[in-house]
């Protein structure tokens, strides 16, 4: 197996853990936990291919785990298995309903076991593709269309700006026309790139041998990014001779390019640290694996799923500028790397650790002779998302355990949560977006909204929980002006509420 997949084990039983790791450490890169709390941590800095999971445990019980994982957007679809000591009868049901996607009991055949993981690891990576192409088709649709009504809109303006310009003779009027040029030939260009991005390309270009690409492209770095300050070693490896990659020259070097300038701008702000970036390669009979390792500012996990897709981008939108210490683009480089790479059959994986860097993989088709290797379509994602920074999240609770799993889910959601336990202290965070009431003195409830609301004027979102309707609740005594949330919590009304807040246009820190 050529890229090893990432295993997560949860299971509080050390010794489950230490015979799964032993068994299956050799066939998968095998991460093993017995406490939730090193679990989700673990998860906010990397994302597994497959989740292993056991059901009783202390402080959170696997349910728990499996109901914070599905509404979690990175985590929704990545395939979990359960594997329990549970009586099927008890538990089966349960943990279907919530979202698993197969079921063993323990003590488990590892080799059934193994067939099953597999079975879902390559399930998972193909029905994503299979859904990413239907989008493709549709948006290939759309963007055939839409070429040729803006073409002819930009061609109507550049005409009449051309005769309006020759109607004014003033300098500045002048000016003020080739600004507006420049905004019209932007367009276009961007016009072409998206256009490019769905049109199948005709690749003539004569493939060299592998040997000689790599000298060619490690001149090309030398060329391009060997004065910009930061320290770039290359290693290509020997290869047999006679060996062609599925895609030429001009090609790979426009990845690499794409991909160094990503790593460089990942060093602007960062002082104190050497920039370092290495590329290494790897011959495996059938394809070239290169690596790209650098040392930079890493990229938030939750921003891994979507960094390939049309127009998503943290940098902004000036098309490449540096404002302040980022440079700005327009979110369509990346798309094009993963075009290319699937356009000849090959594939990119990213890895990252925020603040420590960044591992990009890429796998190239290799063959016998460049006459192997059929010109295909590109792909890229699908469009892009904005992107909101976090939401300031207070807790006020008197209920350390019953409120463990709510802590978990929010930090795996990369929002910044304030626990305290006193009216008192909410006024160390009176510039919090929401406030979450899980109290069980109702009138302590009261107290912290009526707190915030008059002595802070925060208008901030209120979030009460209940526990389960018994009838001794009365209507009367819930606050008003907040939403109301029937515990056990359902984590996914809780992710849309909070997505509707993170994501309104109106959306700002109080």
């Amino acid at each position: 197996m050529s890229v090893k997949y990432k295993i997560f084990y949860l299971d509080d039983e050390k010794a489950n853990t230490y015979f799964f790791r032993k068994r299956f450490l050799a066939q998968y890169d095998v991460t093993v936990f017995q406490k939730t709390e090193d679990f989700f941590g673990s998860l906010r800095e990397l994302t597994p291919d497959l989740i292993v999971l056991d059901l009783m445990m202390p402080q959170m019980t696997g349910f728990d785990v499996l109901n914070i994982l599905r509404a979690t957007e990175r985590f929704r679809f990545i395939p979990v298995m359960v594997l329990t000591a549970m009586d099927k009868s008890q538990s089966l049901t349960n943990c279907f309903e919530l979202g698993a996607d197969d079921f063993m009991v323990k003590p488990a055949d590892f080799t059934e076991l193994s067939v099953r993981m597999e079975s879902l690891i390559h399930r998972f990576y193909k029905g994503r593709d299979y859904i990413q192409k239907r989008r493709i088709d549709s948006m290939k649709r759309m963007i055939s269309g839409f070429n040729h009504e803006f073409n002819n809109h930009l061609t109507i303006l550049q005409s009449g700006i051309e005769m309006l310009g020759m109607s004014l003779t003033e300098e500045k009027s002048q000016n003020r026309i080739e600004m507006l040029k420049g905004t019209i030939r932007r367009s276009a260009d961007l016009l072409k790139v998206l256009t490019s991005l769905y049109v199948p390309r005709n690749d003539n270009e004569e493939r060299p041998e592998l040997r000689e690409m790599f000298q060619a492209l490690d001149d090309m770095i030398q060329q391009e990014f060997g004065n910009k300050g930061c320290f770039i070693k290359t290693s290509f490896c020997e290869v047999p001779l006679g060996m062609y990659a599925a895609i030429g020259t001009s090609g790979m070097s426009q990845i690499l390019s794409v991909l160094l300038q990503n790593c460089l701008d990942s060093f602007l702000g960062i002082y104190g640290r050497t920039p370092q970036v290495t590329i290494s390669s790897e011959y495996l009979e059938d394809s070239v694996k290169i690596t790209i390792n650098d040392n930079g500012s890493g990229i938030p996990q939750t921003h891994l799923l979507k960094i390939f897709d049309l127009f998503f981008t943290t940098k902004g939108s000036l098309g490449g500028q540096i404002v302040g210490n980022k440079r700005t683009e327009r979110g369509l480089g990346l798309c094009i790397v993963e075009g290319l790479l699937r356009d000849c059959g090959g594939r990119i994986h990213v890895e990252s650790v925020e603040g420590a860097g960044t591992a990009v993989t890429l796998h190239i088709p290799v063959g016998r002779s460049s006459a192997l290797f059929l010109e295909g379509e590109i792909s890229v994602a699908e469009e892009g998302r904005s992107y909101n920074e976090p939401l300031d999240i207070v807790l006020l609770h008197d209920q350390p355990m019953d409120s463990l799993a709510l802590i978990r889910f929010l930090e795996l959601q990369g929002q910044e949560v304030k626990v305290v336990n006193k009216v008192e202290n909410l006024k160390e965070h009176n510039h919090c977006n929401v406030l979450i009431l899980n109290h069980s003195n109702m009138e302590q409830n009261r107290s912290a909204i009526q707190y915030m609301r008059e002595e802070l004027l925060n208008p901030c979102e209120v979030v009460l929980l209940l526990p389960p309707k018994n009838g001794s609740q009365s209507e009367t005594e819930i606050p008003k002006d907040c939403k109301v949330m029937q515990k056990p919590l359902n984590f996914s009304t809780l992710s849309q509420f909070l997505n509707r807040i993170r994501y309104s246009p109106i959306f700002s820190r109080y």
